[in-house]
């Protein structure tokens, strides 16, 4: 009499279930990331607005930019 014990391979509805989880955890992804760069264009699309509106409210480029350092 043989008393080897054989392994079940995960069925196909476990695998199943993983490969949606995988899909659903992107596609959140994907949404998030597209949502972030929405605002920020929204955003700069704003600033740009206000620049046109009113150029002699606003700061000259040399002002405004961050980075500059002057040279």
């Amino acid at each position: 009499m043989n008393n080897t014990q054989t392994l079940t391979p995960p069925s196909n509805s476990e695998e199943n279930q993983r490969n949606i989880s995988l899909q659903t955890l992107m596609v959140i992804g994907l949404i998030v990331l597209i949502s972030g760069y929405t605002i920020v264009t929204l955003s700069e699309v704003g600033e740009l607005k206000n620049l046109l509106m009113n150029p002699g409210t606003s700061n000259t480029l040399a002002e405004a930019d961050v980075f500059f350092n002057g040279i």
